[in-house]
């Protein structure tokens, strides 16, 4: 009996040990602060680049996103109101200031003529696991080069949208 339990102790310490002295390094994030990332935005059609011409919409949309550096997990909401027509899709794109142009990063949603969004919805969302954003996304977007497009069945993505709204850092907490 004394033998099994000598024994049972002995693993027990050496795992303890073992796991102890394992450690993990982070060599996927290039920021060192690890906590809560906040960012804002606020769209309108005059943002739209190039602009269209025949842009007559009046909506609005506003966008609050939480990016935990901890988890790697993006948490987000987007909103609108008052727009032309259904909405039939939206976009992250990455790599642009304010009245430039970049590629599509990310499809937030696209829509068909039977799921088409209203003209006025809050849309939430996350981005996390396999998808997660990069550091180069993340980095990207602290230093204001991301935006949102907002899609419609009268402006659709080659006209740049209906609404367009810069992403900006808002703020940080440990």
């Amino acid at each position: 009996m004394n033998n099994k339990f000598f024994l049972f102790v002995s693993l027990v310490i050496s795992l303890g040990m073992l796991f102890s002295s394992c450690t993990k390094k982070d060599t996927t994030t290039p920021y060192t602060n690890y906590g809560l990332y906040y960012f804002v935005g606020v769209g309108s059609a005059s943002q739209v680049v190039p602009a269209n011409p025949k842009d007559s919409s009046t909506g609005g949309a506003e966008f609050y996103g939480v990016y935990d550096s901890t988890l790697q997990i993006f948490n987000y909401t987007l909103s609108w109101t008052g727009l032309t027509s259904k909405v039939t899709g939206m976009n992250f794109y990455n790599g642009a200031d304010s009245g430039q142009v970049a590629a599509s990063t990310r499809v937030i949603a696209t829509y068909n003529s039977t799921s088409y969004l209203s003209t006025s919805y809050t849309y939430r969302s996350i981005i996390w696991n396999y998808g997660r954003l990069t550091g180069t996304e993340v980095a990207n977007m602290i230093n204001g080069k991301w935006y949102f497009s907002i899609f419609t069945q009268n402006y659709n993505s080659s006209v740049g949208g209906e609404i367009r709204g810069q992403i900006k850092y808002a703020g940080f907490v440990k």
